[in-house]
């Protein structure tokens, strides 16, 4: 009896698991796609068309507007110098002015400094001069003393 009870388990496992072999074996295939109808390619490929035009059409504008904005501005700009060194963007920010010398003992960290240092071994020796100088009239004057503050 326990013979015949083990063999019908045994077959039922195994319809269990070609059943479960079966669903999972089916369930990751995608569905196969659809053949579109002549009417959809068809409208597919005038739309595509359509909007090839349009764009081939709007470049052709914007070239035109270009070159037209070119020599308007080359008209524009003939026989009055300076034009070169005018900023390409009308409406950006001018730099801001230099606000002078630099405090002795402050780090110079402007946008422009490598505009306002001579290169190379001049640019060490101003630089060494000027110190040298700094270092003179500030032992020479007398420095002033901290403001007395009471903690209370």
């Amino acid at each position: 009896m326990s013979r015949i009870a083990s063999f019908m388990i045994l077959g039922v496992l195994l319809v269990i698991l070609g059943a479960m072999s079966y669903v999972v074996q089916n369930a990751g295939k995608p569905e196969p796609p659809k053949k579109p109808s002549e009417q959809d390619v068809k409208a597919r490929e005038q739309a595509m068309k359509q909007r090839m035009e349009e764009q081939s059409a709007s470049r052709k504008r914007m070239t035109e507007a270009m070159k037209a904005r070119q020599q308007a501005q080359a008209k524009a700009g003939q026989g009055r110098p300076g034009r070169e060194k005018r900023p390409v963007n009308a409406t950006a920010p001018t730099p801001p002015k230099p606000q002078g010398a630099v405090p002795a003992g402050t780090l110079d960290i402007a946008d422009d400094w490598f505009r306002t240092r001579k290169p190379g071994e001049q640019g060490i020796k101003d630089l060494e001069k000027k110190a040298r100088e700094e270092a003179k009239s500030a032992t020479s004057s007398t420095p002033k003393p901290a403001p007395n503050k009471s903690v209370e």
